[in-house]
Order: structure tokens, then C-alpha cells, then sequence
């Protein structure tokens, strides 16, 4: 009976090292979790803000993700009418500068704004008048990183002084 408990016992062993020697070595599995954090890093958020920064007094454009949102004052994007405009990444007010201006059509106007570590193409699509200085707008936002995510939106708002 000796040798059969002795062949149980190698078998056991046998099998316990084949378990061990199948998972990944611990400088494998690191790279892998560097890697996603890495990942992580190029991720982010389109967010909603309720206040305008500082640089945006007089004329503006101002837009929601739609006419409900617009009107309960939760905006995505803000516009000084000219060269700036802020968007909310991550929680945080983003500045951006203007780099075009296009005229696609008697209604529809194509800009895009840059800073050092994302992009901002806004179409926008004249509506009907509020007011001699008001026009209700609609669009479509697209906003992208230097590692090629986008995120893209609908818009809702006004331009005007």
C-alpha cells in the first residue's frame, strides 16, 4: 500500500505545482495595471456647470444639452462671442481659444477651439430671433483629446448680447 499513498502524494504535488506555475509572473502583472492606469489618464467628462466664468461678460452663447436643461441653467458650453470659450472636463472650468470660423451656410456656422490638451468642434444652426439682439441656437458639440477619445453632444441655447 506504501507505494500507491506515495503515488497519491506526488500527484497532489504535481497538480499543486501546475496550479502555481500557471499564473502570470508579478513583473507580467504589474505592466498590465500600468497599462490600464495609463488607460485611465486619457479618460474624461463632459460636465454640466450653472455658472459663468469671470471672462464671459456682454455677449455671449450659452448652451444646455436641451431646451429643459437650458432653462433649469445647466450648461455645457460658454462662449465670450468671440475668441474664448469653457466647457466643464472633469469638474473643472476648461479655457479654450478659437482657431476657425466657418460659414458653411446663411444659417450655419462650423468653429473649432483648441488648448494644449484637447479640441472643441461646435456647428451651430441659427434659429428664430427672441429679441433684436437674441437668437435661439441649436448645434452639435463634439469635444476630443490629444489620444483620440471624443465625446459628442447636442445643443441647445442662445447667441446675443
Amino acid at each position: 500500500m506504501m507505494p500507491f499513498q506515495k503515488s497519491i502524494e506526488l500527484c497532489g504535488l504535481l497538480l499543486v505545482m501546475a496550479l502555481f506555475s500557471c499564473q502570470r509572473p508579478a513583473n507580467e502583472q504589474l505592466q498590465s495595471e500600468t497599462e490600464v492606469s495609463k488607460e485611465d489618464t486619457t479618460a474624461f467628462s463632459l460636465d454640466s456647470f450653472n455658472e459663468f466664468p469671470e471672462e464671459v461678460m456682454g455677449c455671449s452663447c450659452y448652451f444646455g444639452l436641451d431646451s429643459a436643461a437650458f432653462a433649469q441653467g445647466q450648461y455645457e458650453f460658454v462662449s465670450d462671442f468671440g475668441e474664448t470659450a469653457f466647457v466643464s472636463i472633469n469638474g473643472e472650468m476648461t479655457k479654450f481659444t478659437r482657431i476657425s470660423r466657418e460659414e458653411v451656410d446663411s444659417v450655419t456656422t462650423k468653429s473649432r477651439y483648441e488648448n494644449l490638451d484637447f479640441w472643441l468642434s461646435i456647428q451651430l444652426t441659427n434659429g428664430r430671433a427672441l429679441d433684436y439682439e437674441v437668437s435661439r441656437m441649436t448645434g452639435k458639440m463634439t469635444l476630443g483629446n490629444k489620444s483620440g477619445k471624443e465625446i459628442s453632444v447636442d445643443l441647445f441655447g442662445v447667441c446675443g448680447c
